[in-house]
């Protein structure tokens, strides 16, 4: 029976690596099939992840398939802390024979791959995947000590990455860190267009002009605080940091903007950083963002008490006020955030796209705007530009 064409085989594929479990059924192609055992193999490494104590094995992979290296264009890593298994003393050597080649003999990386160290490990892997152009490292718990067993964070976590890694990495368009890894933009990403930094808890320790400065070129931007936080103080710090990173915008062209927050209690405007302060200093960045998306997890606590009095304290003021915001073409914002009247429209009333109007600019481009009401419902409202 002649072979099915290689078209229809790689359609086979895309499917199979859309389905749940994708990687598992990738993987049993890769092992079972010799007709799509080649294309399922492209497919399985082109995003890779990571889970605690693969590393090595990963490692000795490459060293053994080279060719593999060239496949992968996405890495997530998902090591939280320092992996249990130790290096076979074959890997050992073939790693130290890297490091030579790497022009890197008698160094600090070679001292570590002696010691068992795998921040070294985490290294050699990027300096073999030549077309890597997204990474995700997942290493941001809320405890630094805890984050600093991580040997991600041991490679990444100072202030000067170590080369030859640093020319991999400035090779990335999409990265995704944790809050507490933000040292790591510290080193030049020139094609850098997407950051997503999670798990942001604690304020920013390192000089405001130490943030965002190799990402210069980012597009899209997405900052995440939803760590549940014990106490107002606590909801402060957050603030604070995010407050520091959107200082740190000015200059950048940002065009997505995306906040994730929690804790309704930090909706109050008598703390010294709340969101009232947070999406006002957004005016400084406001006129390049085509699309802002502010998602408050606690708005959808409908039962809690300090939501709602946070609900209420804004119905008489907007929380946002859109008018610098010229380039804005998409909102989706919690439905309070917005007072489109002049406070004498009941609180449980829809907002209507005259509403709207009345609210913003004449030169205003928006063409959709979506409210998260506190029912958890989304009302997606579409109308035209304002003509007059």
């Amino acid at each position: 029976m002649l072979p099915a064409p290689e078209e229809l085989q790689s359609h086979i594929v895309s499917w199979v690596a859309k389905q749940q479990n994708s990687r598992k059924s990738l993987h049993a192609l890769c092992s079972t099939s010799r007709t799509l055992g080649r294309i399922a193999s492209e497919a399985f490494y082109r995003d890779v992840k990571l889970y605690p104590d693969d590393a090595p094995f990963f490692l000795r992979t490459l060293f053994e398939c080279p060719e593999l290296g060239s496949t992968v264009r996405r890495l997530q890593v998902c090591v939280l802390l320092e992996s249990n298994t130790a290096l076979d003393p074959d890997l050992k050597a073939k790693s130290i024979q890297a490091l030579h080649e790497l022009g890197l003999a008698g160094s600090l990386w070679e001292q570590k791959i002696r010691d068992d160290g795998l921040p070294t490990v985490a290294g050699l892997i990027l300096t073999r995947l030549p077309q890597l152009t997204e990474l995700d490292i997942r290493v941001a718990p809320i405890m630094p000590n805890v984050a600093s067993q991580s040997p991600w964070y041991q490679l990444f976590g100072s202030d000067e990455v170590p080369q030859p890694v640093a020319p991999v990495l400035e090779r990335l368009r999409s990265l995704a860190i944790g809050g507490a890894m933000l040292p790591l933009l510290g080193i030049n990403f020139p094609k850098l267009r997407t950051l997503r930094v999670r798990r942001i808890t604690t304020p920013m320790l390192y000089p405001k002009r130490a943030l965002l400065p190799g990402a210069r070129g980012v597009e899209d931007l997405h900052l995440d605080a939803t760590v549940k936080v014990a106490n107002v103080e606590h909801a402060t710090l957050i603030f604070g940091t995010l407050n520091h990173l959107i200082e740190a915008m000015n200059g950048i062209q940002i065009t997505r903007l995306s906040i994730d927050l929690w804790a309704p209690d930090t909706f109050n405007p008598t703390n010294r950083y709340s969101a009232q302060q947070l999406l006002d200093q957004l005016q400084d960045i406001a006129s390049g963002i085509r699309k802002l998306t502010i998602n408050c997890v606690a708005a959808n606590c409908v039962g809690d008490e300090m939501y709602q009095q946070s609900r209420h304290a804004f119905r008489e003021r907007p929380m946002v006020s859109i008018e610098r915001f010229s380039s804005l073409t998409t909102m989706i914002v919690p439905s309070y955030f917005l007072n489109t009247s002049s406070g004498s429209r009941r609180s449980d009333q829809p907002i209507a796209v005259k509403d709207i109007r009345l609210r913003t600019a004449p030169n205003l481009r928006i063409s959709k705007c979506e409210f998260i009401g506190s029912d958890q419902h989304m009302t997606q409202l579409d109308f035209a530009p304002q003509s007059s």
